[in-house]
């Protein structure tokens, strides 16, 4: 194996394999800007498109002053992930791994906690695979979220699969009424004022709205269907319990603003909802490493050109 370390970031870094493409930059915290699989690339565009790194909050907030670790710190929207540029370096592999020859490590320190988060990715012949570490390095417990976000355009043909029956809890609401924040229902139908809306069709929910939930899992496994093309999104349920569906139609905001586009955001999660400070306090849904501790989890996307 030979290893280049790259002191600063090229502009994008594209890896790809006979059936698979994947295209990042680190500069911008990793994000990921084209996810080719099953003949389709799957990612909006633009600046809130691709595939983005949270950790350890996804949304902005501070913490209590009593919280070990980060008591009292002040995090920005995505997390100190999100506005550091990672080291990175590119592994490159015997021949006999084939289609995972190659692989672009990036990599992050903590600066207000003492903690190490890295990210590797490579592509197999028909899949992207993401492979994350975090180390706990201080003498302190660090409690945390993760996510990775993918943002993709939502069309009237976009369906939505995840196990049935699953918990789910609503983390925003706009634009419609399901009941109020942290109400519980039980994918895809879930209640609202009015009716049962079906959100595996979530572009036929209603005209113009947004929303947040949160989706409690016991298979790693959803599905994304855009005519012949499927992505498939799977993990190990033990270690990612957590799923996040966001849903923006027709660029709806609360204040005026909004285009006249759609996304549909899904996202395996460590932990919920988007803010660690009301994650640690009434959702209960932080994660916790203990000092010395490392976890390792994965994340492997999958194309499919339906017959």
């Amino acid at each position: 194996m030979s290893r280049t370390n790259v002191a600063t970031p090229p502009g994008i870094v594209e890896l790809s394999s006979d059936n698979a493409r994947v295209a990042f930059v680190p500069a911008q915290g990793g994000r990921i800007i084209a996810l080719d699989l099953g003949g389709r690339q799957w990612l909006a565009d633009g600046d809130r498109g691709g595939i983005t790194e949270c950790f350890p909050t996804v949304a902005a907030c501070t913490i209590s002053s009593g919280i070990p670790s980060l008591g009292g710190q002040a995090l920005p929207a995505g997390g100190d992930i999100a506005t550091r540029a990672p080291s990175f370096t590119m592994e490159t592999h015997d021949p006999e791994e084939g289609g995972a020859a190659l692989r672009a490590v990036t990599e992050w320190t903590g600066e207000r906690a003492p903690w190490r988060y890295a990210r590797e990715l490579r592509v197999a012949p028909d899949a992207v695979i993401m492979r994350y570490s975090l180390s706990n390095e201080g003498k302190e417990k660090l409690p945390f979220l993760w996510g990775a976000r993918s943002t993709l355009p939502l069309t009237d043909a976009t369906t939505l699969e995840l196990p049935d029956s699953s918990r789910t809890r609503i983390g925003a609401q706009q634009g419609i009424d399901l009941l109020g924040v942290s109400a519980e229902h039980r994918w895809p139908k879930l209640r609202s004022a009015k009716a049962i809306v079906d959100f595996s069709k979530p572009d036929a929910v209603a005209r113009k709205f947004s929303c947040t939930l949160f989706v409690d899992l016991s298979a790693g496994r959803a599905s994304v269907t855009e005519g012949p093309h499927r992505l498939h999104v799977e993990f190990d349920a033990s270690r990612i319990a957590n799923f996040e569906v966001s849903v923006e139609r027709r660029g709806w905001a609360p204040f005026g603003g909004g285009s006249n586009t759609s996304s549909l955001v899904i996202a395996p999660r460590i932990g919920v909802p988007d803010s660690l400070s009301e994650a640690l306090g009434g959702w209960n849904g932080a994660q916790w490493v203990a000092p010395g501790e490392a976890r390792e989890w994965e994340v492997v996307y999958r194309g499919e050109r339906l017959k």
